[in-house]
């Protein structure tokens, strides 16, 4: 029989019969309220082998073609299916990735799609869809004292005070932006074979979940940093910092979600922060985000 592992990322406890080494950071010891099992099978449960998302009520299957596929039942479980001789590194990033975030739909739990950090108590989310630079904004800010918090998948607590629970301290890096960090490819792991995009791994803020004071969506664009307010910010915070909406309405979520967002923003301020495209100016982006919260502190005083 298989050792029982137990995790508790983002204050999720669980158990599985298998290593997930992304979360060793998380590992803890079994007490028997463990809210949630994954289990590892091998048999194939016959659903097409194209990618696609079944749901049913609080019942989500999410084939992903040539890797996996997880079936993930009302917060409590994911049961993953690999493909033949596929290896379980190239499966675990669905795990950690859509078959978490549906977990977490299903666990009332809001998750943004954003990179964070957090320097003297309190932190900064950097929001947008695949490609807007959230991994890039986090790794610019590093040298300038902030500490990670998460990457990618972000759970947040709206209310009373929002607050930020840590994840995984590794950024996802394109090989691009990981010269700039002083970091050697080829020592370090890649997110998926094939993808010129690896994971680095950083100091992180421990275990604790830490005050969110600001969101920033991100855009490219000549340096520029405004705030948003009502509608506008309600919008574009679910629009931008939503992982995979089609999950949100495919299990009727849609509701409950716009209003955790709208929670969130009640003590939470946003911005839209314009950035370059050009790797060697992103140095621009701390000196925007100081002059944010110099004047937010001021307007607090």
């Amino acid at each position: 029989m298989n050792e029982t592992r137990v995790y508790a990322p983002s204050g999720i406890r669980l158990a599985c019969g298998f290593d997930i080494p992304e979360w060793e950071t998380f590992r803890a010891a079994p007490d028997g309220t463990e809210d949630v099992q994954i289990a590892l099978v091998e048999a194939h449960p016959g659903l097409p082998a194209s990618s696609c998302v079944l749901a049913e009520g609080r019942d989500l299957w999410l084939v992903i073609s040539g890797f996996a596929t997880f079936h993930v039942e009302d917060g409590r479980r994911i049961t993953i299916f690999p493909e033949p001789s596929v290896p379980d590194s190239q499966w675990r990033p669905f795990l950690l990735g859509t078959a978490w975030n549906a977990l977490c739909l299903q666990r009332d739990v809001l998750l943004l799609h954003a990179s964070v950090v957090a320097r003297d108590g309190i932190a900064l989310a950097f929001c947008g869809p695949s490609g807007a630079g959230k991994s890039s904004m986090a790794a610019t800010l590093l040298p300038d004292g902030y500490r990670l918090v998460c990457d990618d998948l972000c759970r947040v607590d709206p209310a009373p005070v929002a607050r930020v629970h840590p994840s995984t301290p590794r950024l996802r890096l394109w090989r691009e932006m990981l010269a700039q960090t002083g970091a050697v490819p080829e020592d370090l792991s890649r997110v998926l074979d094939g993808r010129d995009k690896f994971l680095l791994p950083v100091a992180g803020t421990g275990m604790m979940p830490v005050p969110l004071h600001a969101v920033f969506l991100l855009e490219w664009g000549e340096p520029d940093v405004r705030r948003i307010c009502g509608l506008d910010a309600l919008t574009r915070l679910v629009r931008e910092a939503t992982f995979r909406p089609e999950l949100v309405d495919a299990m009727g979520l849609s509701g409950r979600h716009w209003e955790h967002c709208l929670t969130l923003l009640r003590t939470v301020d946003v911005y839209v922060l314009r950035r370059p495209r050009d790797i060697g100016r992103l140095d621009v982006a701390p000196a925007l985000i100081r002059q944010v919260i110099s004047a937010s502190r001021t307007a607090g005083m």
